[in-house]
């Protein structure tokens, strides 16, 4: 299995809206049909701006940088699966001109990770 990390930010303006847009973008129709073979699945998570964060995107005039991210995190069965949904830049990002105009950044390249355990079921090395 391979997992696909994406995050992107967007102001606390617009929060709201884009996490509407994700909404109506990805659902259970969208995971593994005919426009994704392959995606087994896929969780978005929103962190808003808190006490804990490090301010160190904070802007030129020193007030904080307050901005809301959001991750994909999409699993995938196999890397003909993540270039189906990503193209032949399997690492390239995609984010559609309806989500580029809410945020305010994110990440040009994804990250790939291969799944090693999940719930104490450790992949065998012999599982390849």
């Amino acid at each position: 299995m391979i997992i696909r990390v994406w995050r992107g930010w967007t102001t606390p303006e617009n929060a709201d809206a884009y996490e509407a847009l994700l909404r109506e973008e990805i659902t259970g129709e969208s995971v593994n049909g005919e426009q994704t073979p392959g995606m087994l699945g896929i969780d978005v998570l929103r962190h808003d701006p808190d006490a804990t964060d490090d301010n160190s995107g904070a802007a030129a005039d020193d007030s904080p940088a307050a901005e809301v991210e959001f991750s994909t995190i999409m699993y995938f069965f196999d890397w003909d699966a993540v270039r189906a949904f990503a193209g032949d830049d399997a690492f390239a990002a995609v984010v559609p001109d309806a989500d580029r105009a809410l945020l305010t950044r994110w990440d040009e390249r994804s990250r790939h990770y291969d799944l090693l355990s999940r719930n104490g079921q450790w992949k065998t090395l012999a599982d390849g």
